[in-house]
């Protein structure tokens, strides 16, 4: 999968290499699903909370969690324009986040 709890510590998500910065998580929830924009700056995960979660590629930075879904999410899609990202859930939604 694209997360690894590894104890704690931050994997980057591509190499799978230990953060350097040697920072750890309070609480990890596995990753279930992710979409990346077509510019490589954003990365949304979709979390075992049933959260989403929009990252900056750029500064590794948290940008905001999307919360709506009541069960697990299945998949992630940006539109071809990066505007709109799309999530489907075991709750029967579809829901388009801005």
């Amino acid at each position: 999968g694209a997360s690894k709890k590894a104890w704690g510590r931050r994997f980057h998500i591509t190499s799978n290499v230990p953060d350097p910065t040697g920072e750890t998580y309070q609480q990890i929830f596995p990753v279930w699903t992710i979409a990346v924009t077509k510019n490589q700056r954003q990365l949304a995960t979709a979390t075992s909370d049933n959260r989403i979660n929009l990252w900056c590629l750029v500064t590794h930075q948290l940008l905001a969690p999307l919360i709506g879904h009541a069960d697990t999410i299945w998949r992630l899609a940006y539109s071809p324009d990066d505007l709109l990202l799309a999530s489907t859930s075991a709750d029967g939604t579809v829901r388009l986040w801005e």
